[in-house]
């Protein structure tokens, strides 16, 4: 048994009762009045016994039409309370899970209701996708009232199966081509492909000639091909033909841990790599993505467009759990056989515990990188120089 504001309100109506029937035993009919007095005096013991016996009658079951929502989008609810008595129910309440990520239509989140005799009444309630993350839809507490209202007892009925787990699906920030923070990547990228030839010269390929073969740079050629140190020496932009090229590939981590208590900084955490994502393929370069679950970090591979569409829908529902170490160096390093030449960390907030895991310096190490932390929001205690703050628009500013 509980109290609720309901209860309060409840016991209050029913003293105001009391009092009416002892004026008027007092002052019009004595008889009368005493007897319902009498009455109301076991009206609750009898309310109470009822409702306790007519739970046992009553159900409650929920369906959904989506579990897979994008950002505002909305999914239909259905919540059914069933009376398989001979006599009406006593009222019903019906508590709704409520997020800011996922809002419920319904103001206060919270119905009432009773039901006719063998007989059962639906309720739709719209819910929409606010922000990213994982969430749900449904009922989080259902309960009965006695009829006077005191008295609030928990209904049998499993609670899972009248709520949903709900997935929202991030949106991808279109993160222009003349960014400051894609610039600097892609040139970390770049660069550390810059030697002229790094097969033997003495070795003879297919073509019959030694080493590599280059042209000069015509608008469309892919970014990564370009050998800066070649073009540097000969003053214009000379492209690599071979397809034995090193790595050039980025690797992006997003951060399996969360300090910042801020859904916002969440969301704008993975949709700004989501978005440098897509802005890295768009201008000839590859990356891994790496994400932490339950069943440990898992690297998608994102060559074009459709891989990024593929990772967003991977990260609907992506759950900040934490793992035992946030830079997983000895996957990438296993992963990435070759390398890779730019490694970039998202997370909602640049925290002393990262800051600590960066300066180690072992992500670079291990994979021979140029290591970029971009954070959503930063931790005004630690020293944060060099770190790439995040906008929810696709922006991003270096601290200095």
């Amino acid at each position: 048994m509980r109290k609720s504001e309901g209860s309060v309100h409840g016991i209050i109506n029913y003293l105001g009762a009391m009092a009416l029937t002892v004026g008027f035993a007092l002052f019009l009919s004595g008889r009368t009045g005493w007897f319902l007095f009498a009455v109301m005096i076991m009206l609750p013991v009898i309310s109470v016994i009822t409702a306790l016996v007519m739970r046992r009658y009553i159900s409650v079951s929920a369906e959904i039409d989506d579990t897979e929502l994008y950002k505002g989008s909305s999914a239909q609810l259905k919540i059914t309370v069933k009376n398989s008595a001979y006599i009406p129910s006593p009222p019903v309440k019906v508590y709704l899970s409520d997020s800011d990520s996922l809002k419920c239509a319904i103001p206060s989140a919270f119905f009432m209701t009773t039901v006719n005799p063998r007989s059962e009444y639906t309720v739709t309630v719209e819910y929409t996708a606010e922000i990213w993350s994982a969430s749900s839809a449904g009922a989080k507490g259902l309960s009965v009232c006695d009829y006077t209202g005191m008295i609030e007892l928990p209904l049998k009925n499993d609670i899972s199966e009248c709520c949903f787990p709900v997935k929202i699906i991030p949106n991808i920030i279109d993160v222009p081509s003349s960014a400051d923070l894609l610039k600097t990547v892609n040139d970390a990228a770049a660069h550390n492909d810059d030697s002229e030839e790094t097969l033997d010269s003495r070795a003879i390929g297919f073509t019959g000639t030694p080493g590599f073969e280059h042209r000069e740079y015509v608008p469309g050629d892919p970014i990564k091909r370009i050998n800066w140190k070649l073009s540097g020496k000969r003053d214009r932009l000379m492209i690599r033909l071979d397809d034995q090229i090193s790595s050039s590939k980025h690797t992006v981590i997003l951060d399996s841990l969360d300090s910042s208590d801020s859904s916002l900084c969440r969301e704008c955490c993975g949709e700004n790599m989501l978005g440098m994502l897509m802005a890295i393929v768009r201008t000839g370069f590859e990356a891994d993505a790496w994400y932490y679950t339950k069943n440990g970090w898992q690297c998608t591979e994102i060559s074009d467009e459709a891989n990024v569409e593929q990772l967003r829908l991977s990260l609907g529902g992506y759950s900040f759990s934490g793992a035992p170490s946030r830079i997983p160096t000895e996957e990438i390093a296993a992963h990435s056989r070759k390398g890779c030449s730019s490694l970039m960390f998202f997370t909602p907030k640049y925290d002393a515990d990262l800051a600590a895991q960066l300066e180690i310096g072992e992500a670079a190490s291990k994979t021979d990188a140029t290591v970029t932390a971009a954070a959503a929001s930063v931790d005004k205690s630690v020293n944060s120089a060099g770190v790439w703050l995040l906008s929810p628009d696709g922006s991003a500013e270096c601290l200095r």
